[in-house]
């Protein structure tokens, strides 16, 4: 893999006590994961193009839901 490889790396909180964003309940250090991936874009895809989308829905208010919720300790 020396030609047409990308590297997704992701960082997560850890392991949770349960499936939930506060991050009281993670039990243990963060985890870095890295994914090499080896894919050749479909030559097609230069002379056609493709499509965007940009989503009309908004993010919720914060009257129920704090925006920043990942941010606190």
């Amino acid at each position: 893999m020396t030609d047409g490889v990308h590297v997704r790396m992701m960082v997560t909180r850890g392991i949770k006590k349960t499936p939930s964003q506060d991050p009281r309940l993670t039990i243990s250090g963060p985890n870095l994961v890295i994914i090499p991936e080896y894919k050749m874009a479909d030559p097609s895809s230069k002379n056609k193009g493709i499509k965007l989308f940009t989503s009309t829905i908004r993010r919720g208010s914060p009257d129920y839901l704090d925006p920043k919720v990942k941010l606190s300790q």
